[in-house]
């Protein structure tokens, strides 16, 4: 077998990170073993087959170029991401495409049967492939098709035939033309994990990269893929929940070799033995993860555990994700992030023996005092997470009256009360990991930068939970609240302003700065109205 693959994911859905911010975490990321870069660029590239996508800062591609070629000399692989399939939002949500949607109105599915994606994707492809030039490998998507077979030819051929096989024979279509040029193609596993009885007309040649983000080793759940394949309809599962579809598709994988615990990875094992090429895939960033921090400590334990089966026989390595929809500066993702490099000089530790070596790395402390704050910050509450801040990868402007409306539909579900004792509890929780912090500000002797990204996270959920509570009981401080989230929004915008070009800087403080600016600026206009 050949070197493993040691990937780290750079996702610009959301994200147009910055030149100089790129070409810095290359470097680092380079210097700590990574081997591989997994580029999700969709909009970010001045494309000619899809002009009316791009944004408006995008590099150029010979701008773009020059970074792969820095990759090309530090190690690094550079593997390009195209989405076939779903995610195309960014695409679809102009009107010169909608007609290939699966769905006239939804914005996330390609029809897989549509006359004119075949060739609409091949030329892409081709495009690609100019910027890509020492690419060997080719990520084509293909998770996450809740669409799939709706439209009226999609569903007449799924009840003629099956939803599996229309799914793979999209998938192989497209495999076929990167094959052809001595291209292998790359896609997520989760569809093939809903529908297995289809894996063995699935070419054999394409890698699958198995993501499972939200358990670890000793949890005592596995994430199960539901056959329905709808969204939400998968989810962790303990032994005792297990169905009878589950065990008998997945059977000696789920407790191999008589094992009493279930194999947190036994989806890699049961993808390998089919004969495919697998890389488990971890992440340093998901959903839920609320917007200021992620959810560090399941982080760490999912990619730690994962990245040490990746390493394991049969097996072809392990691409730790991040995704931007939570935009978390990579700083804030450096506790999963250095994990395979400290795997690879250690390879018989133990999580907590990784956990004392980042204290002692990054602080210069030998206690747990970093990551228990980071865990107080780990739950959210309302305005915390990118659906209830009323935005996604649609990247569309949030209408003026978003905040009233989602208390609209808490009174109407009679959710006010639990929504306020979970921001009460919240508060409680961020208010002591923002002493924490402050106090490892004061007595630590390095990674002072670090810290204080932490704080401003600290500070940022704090008001987003006080706001929540007085938003809800009707009891705003107007002019405190506007003024407390004018100097967060500015502290905020300055973290992210030498990391993401300004335009994504406009957008990402528009997404979760403006809802509280417009209702507040309302509310103060009808304060001073009604003197």
């Amino acid at each position: 077998m050949k070197n493993k693959i040691k990937g780290f994911h750079i996702d610009m859905n959301i994200a147009r990170f910055r030149y100089d911010y790129l070409k810095k975490w290359l470097f680092m990321l380079s210097n700590l073993g990574y081997n591989t870069i997994l580029w999700e660029i969709e909009n970010n590239i001045n494309w000619e087959t899809c002009p009316e996508c791009v944004a408006e800062d995008a590099f150029s591609k010979n701008e773009f170029k020059v970074l792969l070629d820095y990759c090309e000399s530090l190690g690094l692989e550079s593997i390009p991401v195209l989405q076939i399939l779903g995610h195309c939002e960014y695409v679809l949500k102009h009107k010169q495409y909608e007609y290939l949607a699966e769905i006239p109105g939804r914005l996330d599915q390609y029809c897989p049967l549509h006359p004119h994606l075949s060739d609409f994707l091949n030329k892409w492809i081709d495009e690609y492939l100019t910027v890509f030039t020492y690419s060997k490998r080719f990520h084509i998507g293909a998770d996450e098709a809740w669409s799939l077979g709706k439209c009226p030819k999609c569903k007449k051929y799924v009840e003629k035939n099956s939803l599996s096989e229309l799914y793979i024979n999209h998938i192989n279509s497209v495999s076929t033309f990167l094959l052809k040029k001595d291209i292998q193609p790359v896609i997520w596993a989760d569809m093939v994990l809903h529908h297995p009885e289809a894996l063995d007309t699935l070419n054999k040649d394409i890698m699958l990269f198995d993501f499972m983000y939200d358990t670890f080793r000793g949890s005592g759940q596995i994430w199960v893929w539901d056959r329905k394949c709808d969204f939400g309809s998968s989810g962790l599962k303990t032994k005792d929940q297990l169905d009878d579809w589950a065990i008998k598709q997945f059977g000696k994988y789920l407790l191999p070799n008589g094992s009493s615990e279930l194999e947190t990875f036994y989806t890699t094992a049961y993808l390998s033995d089919k004969g495919f090429e697998v890389v488990t895939c971890p992440s340093s960033c998901s959903y839920p993860d609320n917007i200021f921090a992620p959810r560090t400590m399941l982080h760490m334990k999912n990619t730690f555990d994962s990245f040490y089966k990746g390493q394991t026989e049969n097996l072809y390595g392990s691409v730790l994700t991040s995704w931007t929809m939570h935009l978390l500066p990579w700083e804030m993702q450096s506790a999963s992030i250095e994990i395979p490099d400290f795997l690879a000089t250690n390879p018989y530790s133990s999580f907590q023996d990784y956990s004392i070596f980042y204290s002692e790395n990054h602080f210069g402390i030998t206690d747990n005092s970093f990551f228990r704050a980071c865990e107080l910050l780990s739950n959210g509450c309302l305005f915390t997470h990118h659906p209830n801040l009323g935005f996604d990868k649609k990247g569309f402007r949030i209408s003026d009256n978003h905040i009233e409306n989602i208390r609209n539909n808490l009174k109407k579900n009679g959710q006010i009360q639990s929504e306020l004792e979970n921001c009460a509890a919240r508060i409680r929780e961020y208010e002591e990991a923002l002493e924490i912090f402050k106090q490892l500000d004061k007595t630590i002797c390095k990674g002072s930068k670090e810290i204080k990204y932490w704080i401003l996270a600290s500070e940022n959920l704090i008001l987003r939970a006080q706001f929540s509570i007085s938003f809800l009981s009707g009891n705003l401080q107007l002019c405190s609240f506007d003024k407390e989230l004018k100097i967060l929004k500015q502290l905020t915008r300055d973290v992210y302003a030498d990391k993401l070009k300004l335009n994504c800087v406009d957008d990402f403080m528009h997404w979760t700065y403006y809802p509280f600016e417009k209702h507040l600026s309302q509310l103060l206009s009808l304060e001073t109205t009604s003197k």
